[in-house]
């Protein structure tokens, strides 16, 4: 019936792009998180898109490549977001990044993904032996100083940002 499709004329071309797909990933504060997505010009003409990106959280985002980005009719590119987890983000913080890809030649025309992050806590591991019979003072001194060498070395490592242990 009249009026009921898009009136394109003779040498219109529809414009149309996707960006898939969702994801969802975790990482320890501070840390990078990176996605990765496909762009897909899935319309009929070459078409230039340029990247957006918003955290939820204001969290800094870096996309790859630079935009603008320019793809045949049916062409695709890979899109790599990496979303940057700031220094004391408490553990099971939640951030949704957006990222939209939009036409050049019409920015009514446009393609985003959803990426969700969740913040986790670092592991640290501790293997705790039997304890030594009272009489054995010299092995509980031994103990106590490896103990506190210990301690000390994780106390070292959260300060300087470190997320693993290594003997320094």
């Amino acid at each position: 019936p009249y009026g009921s499709a898009y009136d394109m004329g003779a040498y219109e071309a529809a414009l149309d792009v996707a960006l898939s797909p969702d994801r969802s990933g975790s990482g320890m504060s501070p840390s990078t998180v990176v996605y990765t997505h496909t762009l897909t010009n899935t319309g009929g003409v070459a078409d230039t898109y340029t990247l957006t990106a918003h955290s939820s959280r204001g969290w800094a985002v870096t996309l790859e490549p630079a935009t603008p980005i320019v793809l045949a009719m049916g062409q695709s590119r890979t899109i790599t977001a990496s979303l940057s987890i700031p220094a004391s983000v408490v553990s099971g913080t939640v951030d949704s990044l957006v990222v939209t890809a939009t036409s050049a030649s019409d920015p009514g025309v446009s393609a985003s993904a959803t990426d969700t992050t969740r913040s986790t806590l670092p592991r640290y591991q501790l293997t705790v032996t039997a304890p030594l019979p009272e009489a054995d003072q010299a092995a509980r001194a031994v103990g106590r100083d490896r103990f506190q060498a210990f301690v000390d070395q994780v106390g070292r490592q959260l300060a300087a940002g470190g997320r693993t242990l290594s003997r320094n």
